[in-house]
């Protein structure tokens, strides 16, 4: 026998819950602690997307599916760096832009950067800005464009995202 906590979907979660900023900066923070202890022990995620993603009783994120690899199709390529799209071996940076994407995802109600547009994956594999919806505040667009951003302008450690997603829960109203 397996004896493991009960898990719910991010996606099953969200149908009975209300995504909130301060949701997304928690989910955020609660994958940043995973991932850093898998960068401090020598191990990459390489499969951050909404579907690796689980919520506890507790409300707390938890991080699953740990894989050698997989590109999808839809939410799951979007969530790939770049550069590992273009043959590179995945980084600590890969994870960081794939939490990055996750939580770009949910600030903008789950729509792809770019749209449907012909040259979308174009637009995102040449570091082309991301546009945001109206309503998110420009330290929260900072943090995520930081995570996403082309390789050498990236977090280098996901302790420095995790500092600023602390930072920016610290900072919000309650």
């Amino acid at each position: 026998y397996i004896k493991m906590e009960y898990l719910t979907s991010l996606s099953k979660y969200y149908i009975d819950n209300t995504i909130s900023v301060r949701n997304i900066l928690n989910l955020g923070l609660d994958v940043c602690k995973a991932l850093e202890w898998c960068h401090n022990n020598g191990k990459l995620h390489n499969n951050l997307n909404l579907d690796n993603i689980f919520v506890n009783k507790n409300g707390n994120f938890v991080l699953g599916d740990f894989a050698l690899s997989y590109v999808g199709q839809n939410e799951e390529r979007v969530c790939i760096a770049p550069e590992n799209l273009n043959g590179e071996q995945p980084t600590s940076m890969s994870d960081i832009y794939a939490l990055g994407m996750v939580m770009y995802l949910l600030l903008n109600e789950r729509r792809k950067p770019f749209g449907e547009e012909t040259d979308a994956e174009e637009k995102r594999l040449l570091g082309e800005p991301l546009p945001f919806m109206n309503g998110i505040s420009n330290r929260l667009k900072d943090v995520i464009v930081k995570a996403t951003s082309n390789k050498s302008e990236r977090y280098s450690a996901v302790g420095e995202l995790k500092h600023d997603i602390e930072y920016l829960l610290n900072e919000m109203p309650v």
